[in-house]
């Protein structure tokens, strides 16, 4: 047991009392090459151009009035059909008959007006550039080809080494 103490104070010792520094060397870049990322962007372009369209409908008559009209004439045309009792019954039916036919007449002529109207429609174009992002500093050290990552060419890469005891 002593000897199980004696071994777990001097690791302890040895942990606590431990020391270390830090040395530095300069490797000289060999090369510099750039590197570029792509950046993407999508911009949106409205495409517009005139098209012809037919277009059937109002002539500028008013449905109401082209119906109380054909109501008045069919009213009084019926009026002039019937006799007694069915000349009531005529005058009304005259009446809603008018009434249709002049409001169908007044929604507009049959004829069709040809119309420009302008159409458009969004595309988008995609627009890709290389921009540059930084660049791969190359040097040697102990033999062996190391990189470092930097915004700007570097003209030297310098190393740290810890050394602890």
């Amino acid at each position: 047991m002593k000897t199980f103490t004696l071994y777990a104070l001097a690791l302890v010792a040895t942990t606590v009392f431990a020391e270390g520094f830090t040395t530095t060397e300069s490797v000289k870049v060999s090369r510099s090459e750039p590197i570029y990322k792509t950046i993407t962007s999508e911009r949106p372009v409205k495409e517009c151009w005139d098209e012809s369209v037919e277009r059937r409908g109002n002539s500028g008559g008013n449905d109401v009035v082209g119906g109380i009209v054909g109501g008045a004439i069919g009213g009084a045309l019926g009026n002039q059909v019937g006799k007694g009792t069915g000349k009531t019954a005529a005058t009304i039916g005259g009446a809603v008959l008018g009434a249709m036919a002049g409001q169908g007449l007044s929604r507009g002529d049959s004829t069709p007006q040809r119309e420009v109207v302008q159409k458009c429609k969004t595309k988008y174009e995609t627009e890709s550039r290389q921009v540059l992002s930084g660049y791969n500093n190359y040097g040697t050290y102990r033999g062996k080809e190391i990189v470092k990552f930097s915004e700007t060419p570097l003209s030297h890469i310098t190393i740290y080494t810890n050394i602890s005891y």
